[in-house]
């Protein structure tokens, strides 16, 4: 009976919050990512209250020629605000080898940039996200995602 009352109450508790996630996703032809070809997008926020999660997936061909990648990016306010950030990235041993194996040839990497954090401000929460590599047009990335997860009641 006590663990018949526990499970409603926990079936209760979990249909009370839903996950609730913005997700951009941005495929490069040809597995070509320019330096001039900067990710833009833009994030709605309705809700200052609850705690957000930030997360950054890519998917790597087997030509991706680093063990490393170096990005450029900002986020900007509702209010103008810009805060800049040049995060860098580890894929790959110092022999090379990929820290996870492929599927159908690409290597996804699920890395999270920030975790239980207030966008203070309602309005468009604006993130520019640069590859910031020596050469000017970076191989072997088949697409990378942008995702902002959170907690709705």
């Amino acid at each position: 009976m006590t663990k018949t009352i526990a499970f409603i109450l926990l079936l209760i508790l979990l249909s009370a919050c839903r996950i609730r996630d913005f997700t951009f996703k941005r495929s490069f032809e040809n597995g070509n990512w320019l330096y001039t070809d900067s990710l833009i997008f833009d994030f709605p926020n309705k809700d200052t209250n609850s705690l957000k999660s930030l997360y950054f997936e890519i998917q790597l061909l087997k030509e991706y020629p680093f063990r490393n990648l170096y990005l450029q990016s900002y986020t900007k306010t509702p209010k103008g605000v810009i805060f800049p950030a040049m995060p860098e990235f580890h894929f790959a041993d110092s022999v090379g080898y990929f820290y996870v194996k492929p599927s159908r040839g690409v290597y996804q990497f699920n890395i999270p940039l920030n975790s239980d954090i207030h966008l203070n401000e309602i309005g468009n929460y604006q993130f520019v996200i640069k590859q910031f590599m020596r050469p000017d047009t970076l191989k072997g990335v088949h697409s990378i995602q942008f995702i902002i997860e959170w907690e709705e009641e």
